[in-house]
């Protein structure tokens, strides 16, 4: 990113001669001190962009307690900040420049030499050749700064945290809840299907024993207490899971370093445990109809 190479043109613009008399034209001095300073600006502005995207990425590592590398890159972070605020400051200066030029010319067309607005002229432009020069130094003393930055977090910061994006997971798992329910309304369905059956043996049965229909009965008791269980377990999930949303609302990424990991990884096991209890219950509604079964031969 060079900023000098505009300065030149801007300091050569010898636009026509009168005899002895040098003189310049004070449109187009205007034009190419403009064009100059605001493509050097323009261009710092897309150097600031990239920090501050980079800083913004940085931040979203949201530690309980920050490690001392995390520390380290703090203070990088000082330095760099500090360089912002002194090429901050010399935009400010360059800018002053050319409206202390726009002023001392205000009204003329041209700019003679032997005049005061002629020296002031040469002082502008020394001026401006001076800042320019110092912006390129900082500027390229911020990149540095910057590069070091992110070669630091790269290899101290980075390796030593996981990162999960909020909406990604967010949408994860809101479909894993949306199978597991579609899951457990099957189930339900088998279940009281299956009761109804049994009592429908029941009843087209009456002579069988009294111990057959215990047996009957103790199996569906058990199971409608454990899908009471699965139906808690759901419940506890949701609740779970909107805590997670509540806590994370307005986060983009949650570091393992943060409570809310935690939070995540409670999340993660009420789904597991659902899962594992829904798999449990529709093996033992197999294990139930198998006893029923044996129960009926007798």
């Amino acid at each position: 990113m060079e900023f000098s190479k505009y300065l030149f043109t801007a300091c050569i613009i010898l636009i026509g001669m009168s005899g002895c008399t040098v003189y310049y034209t004070t449109s187009q001095v205007d034009n190419s001190l403009k064009n100059s300073i605001n493509q050097a600006l323009n261009n710092i502005a897309g150097l600031e962009n990239q920090i501050a995207n980079f800083q913004s990425r940085y931040k979203e590592i949201q530690c309980d307690q920050k490690t001392p590398e995390m520390q380290n890159a703090d203070k990088i972070f000082e330095e760099v900040n500090a360089d912002i605020s002194k090429i901050n400051t010399q935009k400010l200066e360059l800018n002053e420049e050319y409206s202390n030029f726009q002023n001392y010319t205000m009204g003329k067309d041209k700019i003679v030499s032997g005049t005061t607005e002629f020296e002031k002229l040469k002082s502008t432009r020394n001026n401006i050749k001076s800042k320019m020069e110092s912006l390129q130094s900082n500027c390229n003393q911020l990149v540095a700064k910057t590069t070091s930055a992110n070669e630091y977090i790269s290899k101290n910061v980075v390796p030593k945290i996981q990162m999960v994006n909020v909406n990604d997971y967010k949408l994860k798992f809101e479909k894993s809840i949306i199978d597991l329910n579609q899951k457990m309304d099957v189930f339900h369905q088998q279940l009281t299907d299956f009761q109804l059956s049994t009592q429908k043996f029941l009843i087209e049965n009456p002579n069988k024993s009294t111990e057959i229909s215990k047996t009957i009965e103790a199996e569906i008791n058990q199971l409608n207490a454990l899908s009471m269980q699965l139906d808690k377990t759901r419940d506890d999930l949701q609740l779970a899971y909107n805590a997670f949303v509540s806590k994370t609302q307005g986060k983009n990424m949650i570091a393992s370093c943060s409570k809310e990991w935690q939070m995540m990884q409670d999340t993660e096991m009420s789904l597991s445990k659902c899962q594992e209890d829904l798999n449990t219950i529709s093996s033992n509604v197999q294990t139930s109809a198998n006893k029923i079964q044996n129960a009926v031969k007798k």
